[in-house]
Protein backbone atom coordinates (compact mmCIF):
# COMPACT_ATOMS: atom_id res chain seq x y z
CA UNK A 1 0.00 0.00 0.00
CA UNK A 2 3.02 2.34 -0.08
CA UNK A 3 3.81 4.66 -2.95
CA UNK A 4 6.56 3.42 -5.30
CA UNK A 5 10.04 4.79 -4.79
CA UNK A 6 11.24 6.56 -7.93
CA UNK A 7 14.85 7.24 -6.92
CA UNK A 8 17.24 4.39 -6.18
CA UNK A 9 19.19 4.28 -2.92
CA UNK A 10 22.57 5.98 -2.98
CA UNK A 11 25.41 3.77 -4.22
CA UNK A 12 27.49 2.28 -1.41
CA UNK A 13 31.10 3.45 -1.23
CA UNK A 14 33.65 0.85 -0.17
CA UNK A 15 37.07 1.26 1.39
CA UNK A 16 39.96 -0.80 0.07
CA UNK A 17 39.43 -4.49 0.72
CA UNK A 18 41.25 -5.75 3.83
CA UNK A 19 41.62 -9.24 2.30
CA UNK A 20 45.10 -10.10 1.09
CA UNK A 21 46.77 -13.06 -0.53
CA UNK A 22 45.72 -16.71 -0.54
CA UNK A 23 48.02 -19.01 1.43
CA UNK A 24 47.84 -22.75 0.72
CA UNK A 25 49.65 -25.37 2.80
CA UNK A 26 49.72 -29.15 2.56
CA UNK A 27 50.74 -31.01 5.71
CA UNK A 28 50.71 -34.78 5.28
CA UNK A 29 48.04 -34.57 2.59
CA UNK A 30 45.77 -32.22 4.58
CA UNK A 31 45.35 -29.08 2.48
CA UNK A 32 44.67 -25.80 4.31
CA UNK A 33 43.41 -22.68 2.51
CA UNK A 34 43.47 -19.32 4.24
CA UNK A 35 43.24 -15.66 3.27
CA UNK A 36 45.37 -12.97 4.84
CA UNK A 37 43.12 -10.50 6.70
CA UNK A 38 45.37 -8.11 8.66
CA UNK A 39 42.50 -5.78 9.69
CA UNK A 40 38.87 -6.49 10.49
CA UNK A 41 36.51 -5.91 7.53
CA UNK A 42 34.02 -3.05 7.81
CA UNK A 43 31.43 -4.93 5.71
CA UNK A 44 30.45 -8.49 4.87
CA UNK A 45 32.82 -10.15 2.42
CA UNK A 46 31.72 -12.81 -0.05
CA UNK A 47 34.18 -15.58 -0.94
CA UNK A 48 33.99 -16.96 -4.47
CA UNK A 49 36.01 -19.85 -5.84
CA UNK A 50 36.81 -21.67 -9.07
CA UNK A 51 37.38 -25.40 -9.41
CA UNK A 52 41.05 -26.43 -9.03
CA UNK A 53 42.87 -26.35 -12.35
CA UNK A 54 46.28 -26.98 -13.87
CA UNK A 55 49.13 -24.97 -12.34
CA UNK A 56 49.82 -23.50 -15.80
CA UNK A 57 46.43 -21.79 -15.99
CA UNK A 58 46.72 -18.06 -15.34
CA UNK A 59 43.06 -16.98 -15.55
CA UNK A 60 39.76 -18.43 -14.34
CA UNK A 61 36.40 -17.08 -15.44
CA UNK A 62 33.80 -19.33 -13.77
CA UNK A 63 33.46 -18.52 -10.06
CA UNK A 64 30.85 -19.75 -7.61
CA UNK A 65 29.88 -18.09 -4.33
CA UNK A 66 31.31 -20.25 -1.55
CA UNK A 67 29.94 -18.22 1.37
CA UNK A 68 30.78 -15.38 3.74
CA UNK A 69 34.35 -14.81 4.86
CA UNK A 70 34.83 -16.48 8.26
CA UNK A 71 36.15 -14.38 11.12
CA UNK A 72 39.91 -13.96 11.06
CA UNK A 73 42.14 -15.61 13.65
CA UNK A 74 45.70 -14.30 14.06
CA UNK A 75 45.44 -12.34 10.79
CA UNK A 76 44.10 -15.21 8.65
CA UNK A 77 40.62 -16.36 7.69
CA UNK A 78 40.41 -20.11 7.12
CA UNK A 79 38.35 -20.89 4.01
CA UNK A 80 39.23 -24.60 3.65
CA UNK A 81 35.74 -25.80 4.62
CA UNK A 82 34.01 -23.37 2.23
CA UNK A 83 36.20 -24.53 -0.65
CA UNK A 84 36.21 -28.27 0.11
CA UNK A 85 32.42 -28.37 0.59
CA UNK A 86 32.02 -27.13 -3.00
CA UNK A 87 34.97 -28.59 -4.92
CA UNK A 88 36.59 -31.20 -2.68
CA UNK A 89 40.21 -31.04 -1.54
CA UNK A 90 42.41 -29.62 -4.31
CA UNK A 91 45.15 -32.08 -5.38
CA UNK A 92 48.83 -31.13 -5.01
CA UNK A 93 50.18 -29.26 -8.03
CA UNK A 94 46.86 -27.63 -8.94
CA UNK A 95 46.09 -23.92 -8.89
CA UNK A 96 43.31 -22.49 -6.74
CA UNK A 97 41.63 -19.19 -7.65
CA UNK A 98 39.72 -17.19 -5.01
CA UNK A 99 37.85 -13.91 -5.40
CA UNK A 100 36.45 -11.77 -2.61
CA UNK A 101 33.85 -9.00 -2.81
CA UNK A 102 32.71 -6.59 -0.15
CA UNK A 103 28.93 -6.42 0.18
CA UNK A 104 26.69 -3.92 1.94
CA UNK A 105 23.02 -2.90 1.58
CA UNK A 106 22.60 -4.80 -1.68
CA UNK A 107 25.73 -3.34 -3.29
CA UNK A 108 28.99 -5.18 -4.03
CA UNK A 109 32.39 -3.82 -4.97
CA UNK A 110 34.71 -5.04 -7.71
CA UNK A 111 36.20 -8.46 -6.97
CA UNK A 112 39.72 -8.92 -5.67
CA UNK A 113 41.39 -12.05 -7.00
CA UNK A 114 44.20 -14.11 -5.53
CA UNK A 115 45.65 -17.46 -6.53
CA UNK A 116 48.09 -20.07 -5.25
CA UNK A 117 49.40 -23.50 -6.22
CA UNK A 118 48.79 -26.39 -3.82
CA UNK A 119 52.22 -27.65 -2.67
CA UNK A 120 53.15 -31.33 -2.52
CA UNK A 121 52.53 -32.90 0.88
Amino acid sequence: GLAPILTPPERQKFDASPVGELVVSNTGGAVDLKLSVPTAPATDILVLGAAPCSAGVSYAKCFTILGRLPAAEAGYSHITKLYVDRYGAPPPGTRVFIRTRQASKGWVDFPTQTTAIVPAG
